[in-house]
């Protein structure tokens, strides 16, 4: 939830422990509880949306993907460094070129290319401290990664999506309740003014005040005025 769905969802809270505090003040079956219940029950829809939002989240975010995308480019150069020198002192094989778009899909086409050309020369590149069959595991890292983070941004976007539906469920079960309230207890003002207190969605902002005017300075007194 962001910042003001928080502030929504903490007035949700205190509304359901007035209902709570003073359910006996209300019929028993009747509407007032029965919506208590149910308001009660999208709480903890909303509690747990949250969670998996923010689950959600943490798996859109790209840092595993970067520090996979990273891996691979590191090595993809060092197969094409490689293979240069080797070529230098006459070996024949593929170019090994890397490619021209920095994509991370163009890496990966890279990546199982040359996978698939360095069998042949896998003795050559060991000798030369390059194991090439590291290139299809990095390049499968690589795309979990890239999976994962399209599945987390589509788990974040359905979170997202569903705690608006609850919260517009919420409040519609709020103003059936402020009718109730204030019905069901008319002659206590005290516990009316409780109930908006707890109906409020507190504001966080603080308000800006203006610094105090400064004092105006006095003139000190002409000392050579004439008494």
């Amino acid at each position: 939830m962001n910042a003001y769905e928080t502030r929504q969802y903490e007035m949700f809270q205190r509304v359901r422990e007035f209902g709570n505090t003073h359910r006996d003040l209300f019929p028993d079956p009747g509407i007032a509880l029965d919506t208590f219940a149910a308001l009660a029950g999208v709480i903890a829809e909303l509690a747990a949306t949250d969670i998996a939002k923010r689950s959600a989240s943490a798996t859109a975010r790209g840092d595993r993907k970067a520090a996979a995308r990273a891996a691979l480019g590191a090595l993809l150069l060092k197969v094409s460094q490689t293979a240069r020198v080797i070529r230098e002192h006459g070996f024949e094989m593929p170019p090994f070129e890397l490619p021209g778009a920095n994509t991370a899909q163009a890496m990966l086409t890279t990546a199982r290319q040359f996978a698939r050309d360095a069998v042949p020369y896998d003795a050559e590149f060991v000798r030369h401290g390059v194991v090439t069959s590291t290139l299809t595991a990095a390049a499968n890292t690589l795309e979990a990664a890239m999976r994962d983070r399209g599945n987390g941004r589509a788990g974040q976007l359905l979170a997202a999506t569903r705690i608006r539906e609850l919260t517009a469920s919420a409040f519609k079960h709020l103003r059936t309740l402020d009718v109730l309230v204030k019905n069901e207890l008319a002659g206590d003002r005290s516990l009316q003014s409780v109930w908006k207190r707890a109906r409020r969605v507190e504001d966080t902002r603080r308000t800006r005040t203006a610094p105090p005017a400064p004092e105006t300075p006095v003139a000190p007194a002409d000392a050579d005025k004439a008494a």
